[in-house]
């Protein structure tokens, strides 16, 4: 339900405002924070591909070490094997040697030992089969012929495998050395890789997000300037839209408010000021109701006066004569008294600080309000305390606000018609400089005070908004929406606005 007095669109003038279109999901906040999160995602798992193929080929190499390893531990077997079998031949050689010995029992499970160490390397390498052969051949020879040429041969045959397997041992090792590494730097290189992406998608990430947030923040710090600026009343430009997401559309909103506020106030400025001519012409025409009865009176009087004497056919004797001289005195002095109390109501106020008298100022207020037909039964009460001390302030301004709160309580009590409607205005002195109350003091104020309108709510705003600058404070008393009582307070020493600002 609107409040009392709104206007609607349609009625200020102002167009209606279409609701702005639903924003697609991928320009939100959130899709965007999910957009980047994706991303982030995204990142991730490349990152781990990647660190998983670079571990596969950590794994090939680690595979690598330990068949090199376990092709290490059998030439170690099968050489220790031929070396043992060597020993037992050259031991044997050198024996007394009888063609028809046959060979030891020993020496066969010495060289069987060593053909099947020799067989074990098969998987690893084709030449183990060419070693085995060989040796075989020369102890099939032996034990064919048990002589010493025959073992002289298996001796050789057994030290040049010896040598073959010390020589594959060291290229092994050699082989081995180099693949350890090739696997430390492709883990080196690993390491550092990984930490590289991270550290790059980290800065990468961090960075966009640092600045997506500084942009976001700019844009709200600037919409907070905006909406302060917009409290203080002022006019600016529109804000520009950078963004097509829902602080894009704040922007707009900010914009739209701005200008909805504007109008707006163009608005209300010109109704205050038709309101104001209203009620200037009102209290015009009021005063100079006021002005011409109390100015008719006097003229009357001389009117006939003057009808008198001219109807006169004899001489007018001297007493007669100076009575009516007497009587035209007192009303032209009260007609004069009129016209200067005019001219100094309506006379210019000096524009710097001067020394003002409240009381002064007050009697000429309440002489015209007195003049003015809506109040002809409302009684103004006068209070007011002598040798009361000046104030500084502007006249004008004080002016204003003295009719104005005169206005306020004087149409609330004169809305009652009621008998005894009675207006008290009372001035003191107190501890922080001189006090004005203007009260309902009529006999039924305590059964129902004065309502106030929406208009006297306004001037009444109006008064706090002006009095306030000069240093003075108003308090206004209600008993729920009915007014009972206004004080107005003005230093009485000079106002100094720097002691109140922070």
């Amino acid at each position: 339900m609107d409040a009392p007095g709104a206007l609607t669109a349609a009625e200020s003038g102002m167009p209606r405002r279409r609701r702005p279109a639903r924003l697609h999901w991928p320009r939100t906040l959130r899709g965007k924070g999910l957009l980047a999160l994706g991303a982030a995602l995204v990142y991730l798992v490349a990152v781990a591909l990647h660190v998983s193929q670079q571990r596969d080929e950590l794994n090939r190499k680690v595979g690598e070490l330990q068949v090199l390893h376990r092709y290490e531990r059998a030439l170690a077997r099968a050489e220790v094997a031929v070396y043992n079998a060597g020993l037992e031949v050259q031991e044997a050689a050198f024996g007394p040697i009888d063609g028809g010995t046959p060979v030891s029992r020993a020496i066969a499970l010495a060289i069987e030992s060593a053909t099947r160490s020799l067989d074990a390397l098969e998987e690893h390498e084709t030449g183990s089969v060419r070693r085995v052969r060989a040796v075989e051949r020369a102890f099939q020879a032996l034990r064919a012929a048990p002589l010493r040429a025959n073992w002289l041969e298996l001796r050789e045959a057994l030290r040049r495998v010896q040598e073959d397997l010390t020589i594959q041992r060291d290229r092994t090792a050699h082989e081995r050395e180099a693949l350890t590494d090739r696997y430390q730097q492709v883990f080196r290189e690993l390491t550092l890789q990984m930490y590289g992406l991270v550290l790059a998608g980290f800065l990468v990430f961090g960075a966009g997000v640092v600045a997506f947030f500084a942009h976001l923040t700019r844009d709200l710090v600037r919409l907070q300037q905006r909406a302060a600026e917009i409290v203080r009343g002022e006019r600016l430009p529109p804000l520009p839209v950078e963004r097509d997401d829902e602080l894009g559309q704040l922007t707009h909103a900010v914009n739209r408010m701005a200008e909805d506020l504007d109008a707006r106030a163009r608005q209300l400025e010109l109704e205050d000021q038709r309101r104001a001519h209203q009620e200037k012409m009102a209290s015009l025409g009021a005063l100079a109701a006021g002005v011409a009865h109390e100015i008719n009176n006097p003229l009357a009087t001389i009117a006939g006066i003057a009808q008198q004497l001219t109807a006169l056919d004899a001489p007018l004797p001297v007493a007669v004569a100076d009575a009516h001289g007497r009587q035209l005195l007192v009303e032209t002095q009260r007609v004069a008294g009129v016209t200067r109390r005019i001219a100094d109501l309506a006379a210019p106020r000096p524009a710097d600080l001067p020394w003002l008298d409240l009381n002064a100022m007050l009697q000429p207020l309440l002489h015209f309000v007195r003049y003015d037909r809506r109040y002809r039964r409302v009684e103004f009460v006068e209070n007011l305390a002598p040798a009361l001390p000046a104030v500084r302030a502007l006249g004008d301004p004080v002016e204003l606000v003295l009719m104005r709160l005169l206005a306020a309580i004087a149409d609330a009590v004169a809305a009652r018609d009621a008998r005894g409607a009675r207006v008290l205005v009372a001035t003191r002195a107190v501890a922080d400089g001189v006090e004005l109350e203007i009260a309902d003091d009529s006999a039924a104020a305590s059964a129902a005070p004065a309502a106030v309108r929406s208009s006297d709510e306004r001037a009444l705003d109006v008064c706090a908004a002006i009095v306030e600058p000069l240093g003075g404070r108003l308090r206004i008393e209600r008993d729920g929406a009915r007014l009972r009582r206004i004080a107005l307070v003005l230093p009485a020493e000079p106002f100094n606005p720097a002691e109140t600002t922070p």
